[in-house]
């Protein structure tokens, strides 16, 4: 999932998974954070709105009277989710003529990383822990490039295109698909969203409102396991000032509970999905057992698969990636002064939850979209 501000900036980006390290990460650290923006060259208004029954975002640029559309979708395919991590953001010029500027920063996590780049071919492939990515555009797009990120601008008239997008993926051969691919697969991406929302045989009062609901809880699924996440983002308190500011890119048990007859009612088949005939939701989990048998402690990742072992038929969990790191200050981060400071580490579990990992969190995207791949 990507958050989408207001400002045409993209300050949290997790790939290739909602609970991957982030490449964009200004939500958590607004002075060294990772972000993408696109946006005119001068003062201008902004309108908003999701795509109808999408989670395709759509905002409305206004420079005098100048206006350009930016659309951003997480796009996936015909057949569903893409094997790789797909942001897409399209420009198009509605009237006269809107000069853009755009610039993409790479997070540094919190000081742990240091990003750089390097030239295959005619493309320059950014490196960041074990992430590789590609920022495409047009031939006409003019660009700079460095180890830290990207910068150019571009013009859109009325009735011409730019297609920005990045494409990223973890431990694997970086894709590089063609640029007009990626902004088919925008509208492609829209069409499934609203065929998913098409199937919802509820017909009371509000449905635009209960299927909107609908498609923010999808924003929150893991499609390989089926399990939904309790937030997309790490961090965000309960209270301003409050100590509950965990990761919650986990799965909580309880909740999952009372979405089986959500999803039964959107007609989503669960048991053809999960291979199970069974109406459960998927719960990757560790557990500790004390001596009287009593659950010690429990953590239920959504991004861990399931295998079964042959011998005991029992299933198992693969963990996907190492066990958190002791606590400690980011003190580099620059969050709102109202909230605590940042840190990572293990606190998180004493939430009585299922994450790792706490930060601090500012205020900066509140009026921000959410952008996501799905289930798919």
């Amino acid at each position: 999932m990507a958050l989408s501000g207001a400002d045409g900036s993209l300050d949290w980006w997790c790939a290739p998974n909602m609970d991957s390290a982030p490449l964009f990460d200004r939500l958590l650290d607004l002075r060294d954070g990772g972000y993408f923006v696109i946006q005119p060259d001068r003062p201008f208004t902004v309108t908003r709105h999701y795509r109808h029954s999408s989670n395709v975002l759509e905002t409305v640029f206004t420079t005098n009277r100048n206006e350009a559309v930016l659309t951003e979708s997480m796009n996936s395919g015909t057949a569903g989710r893409l094997p790789w991590s797909e942001l897409a953001r399209r420009i198009e010029g509605r009237t006269g003529t809107v000069r853009l500027v755009f610039e993409m920063v790479l997070s540094r996590r919190g000081n742990t990383v240091s990003s750089y780049s390097s030239l295959i071919g005619n493309k320059s492939v950014f490196h960041i822990g074990n992430v590789l990515g590609l920022l495409l555009h047009r031939v006409g797009t003019g660009c700079t490039y460095s180890d830290e990120g990207t910068q150019g601008t571009f013009s859109v008239a009325a009735g011409e295109r730019e297609v920005l997008a990045l494409v990223a993926g973890q431990d694997e051969p970086l894709v590089v698909p063609m640029i007009e691919e990626i902004d088919n697969r925008i509208d492609i991406s829209d069409a499934e969203w609203r065929t998913w929302a098409r199937s919802s045989d509820y017909d009371g009062p509000d449905r635009n409102a209960f299927v909107r609901s609908a498609l923010v809880l999808e924003l929150l699924l893991y499609s390989p396991s089926g399990a939904i996440a309790a937030a997309a983002t790490t961090s965000p308190p309960e209270k301003i000032g409050g100590r509950k500011n965990y990761d919650y890119r986990y799965a909580w048990p309880r909740v999952a509970g009372y979405l089986i007859e959500l999803y039964k009612s959107l007609k989503n088949d669960l048991p053809a999905f999960n291979g199970d005939p069974s109406w459960t939701l998927p719960m990757p989990a560790r557990y500790v057992v004390g001596q009287d048998g009593a659950i010690l402690y429990a953590e239920v990742n959504p991004t861990v698969p399931a295998v079964r072992n042959r011998k005991t038929c029992c299933p198992h969990f693969v963990p996907q990636r190492p066990e958190p790191p002791p606590d400690r200050p980011l003190t580099e981060a620059s969050g709102d002064k109202a909230l605590l400071p940042a840190e990572a580490g293990r606190k998180a579990n004493s939430s009585g939850g299922a994450s790792v990992g706490r930060h601090c969190w500012h205020s900066r995207v509140l009026n921000g979209y959410a952008l996501t791949n799905g289930h798919f």
